[in-house]
C-alpha cells in the first residue's frame, strides 16, 4: 500500500483516479484544493489519514478507466480530451437537469421552498460555466496547444503572452465558485436524502445533480492538478 501521508491531493488522484471515491465519500476537496496534502486535508475531520489510506487500499478496480490516463496524456490531447470528456457531457446533463428542475419546482414549491432558490443557483452556476467553458475552448486551449507547437519547433514566446497564462489564476477562482454553488444546492436538498413524498421525477433530478458535482470536480482536478500545471511549467520552459 502507498503512503500517501505527505503528498498532496491532487498528486494521489493523479496516481489514482479511484482515490477520488473515498474522497467524495469524505467530502475532501481534491479538486480546487489540490496542493493540500492528504495529513492537512485530514486536519479536523473525524477520519484520519489512516483510514483514508486504507480506504483508497480497499478499492476493487474491475474495469479500465479512461480518466485513469489523463495525466499521460499532452497538453494538446488533454484539452480536446476535457472539451469531449467533460464540456461536452457536462453541457448535456446541465440541459436536461434544467427541463427536469422547473417541473420538480412547479409541483413541490409549496411544500419545500427551498427547491426555488436551488433551482435559481442551478441556472445561475450552469450559465456561469457555459461562459467559463467558451472562454477556455476559444482562448486558453488554443494557447496551451499552440505552446507545444512551439516547443517542438525549439521556439520561444514572447514575455507579453505572460497575460494569458496569468490569468489562468482567474479561472481558478471560476472553479472554486461553481463547486461552491453545487455544495450550496447539495445542502439546501438535504445532502440529495430526499422527502417521503418524493417522485421519480425528484428522485432522478436530484441523482442527476450529484452525479453532476462529482463529474465537475474530476473535471477540476483534471485542468487544476495536471492541464494547468502542466502548462504553467511549459511556459516557463519557453518564455524568452
Amino acid at each position: 500500500m502507498k503512503d500517501y501521508k505527505e503528498r498532496t491531493l491532487g498528486e494521489i488522484v493523479t496516481d489514482n483516479i479511484h482515490a477520488k471515491q473515498i474522497f467524495e465519500v469524505n467530502k475532501i476537496d481534491y479538486y480546487n484544493n489540490g496542493q493540500q496534502t492528504l495529513r492537512e486535508a485530514c486536519q479536523g475531520k473525524i477520519i484520519t489519514v489512516e483510514d483514508i489510506i486504507q480506504g483508497i487500499g480497499r478499492i476493487k478496480i474491475d474495469i479500465i478507466d479512461r480518466d485513469d490516463k489523463m495525466n499521460k496524456l499532452s497538453i494538446t490531447e488533454l484539452c480536446d480530451y476535457i472539451v469531449e470528456r467533460f464540456h461536452r457531457k457536462q453541457n448535456e446533463m446541465m440541459d436536461a437537469i434544467s427541463v427536469m428542475f422547473v417541473r420538480v419546482v412547479e409541483k413541490y414549491q409549496a411544500t419545500y421552498p427551498e427547491l426555488i432558490g436551488a433551482r435559481n443557483i442551478f441556472e445561475l452556476t450552469k450559465a456561469g460555466i457555459n461562459f467559463h467553458q467558451v472562454k477556455e475552448e476559444i482562448t486558453f486551449f488554443p494557447f496551451f496547444r499552440n505552446m507545444e507547437k512551439v516547443k517542438s519547433n525549439h521556439g520561444t514566446i514572447n514575455e507579453q503572452n505572460k497575460s494569458i497564462v496569468d490569468s489562468v489564476k482567474v479561472l481558478k477562482n471560476e472553479q472554486k465558485l461553481q463547486a461552491g454553488a453545487f455544495t450550496k444546492i447539495r445542502q439546501m436538498l438535504n445532502d440529495y436524502v430526499l422527502p417521503d413524498d418524493a417522485d421519480n421525477l425528484f428522485k432522478a433530478t436530484a441523482g442527476m445533480l450529484q452525479d453532476l458535482e462529482e463529474d465537475l470536480h474530476l473535471h477540476l482536478h483534471a485542468e487544476n492538478n495536471i492541464l494547468f500545471s502542466n502548462a504553467l511549467e511549459l511556459f516557463q520552459e519557453i518564455c524568452q
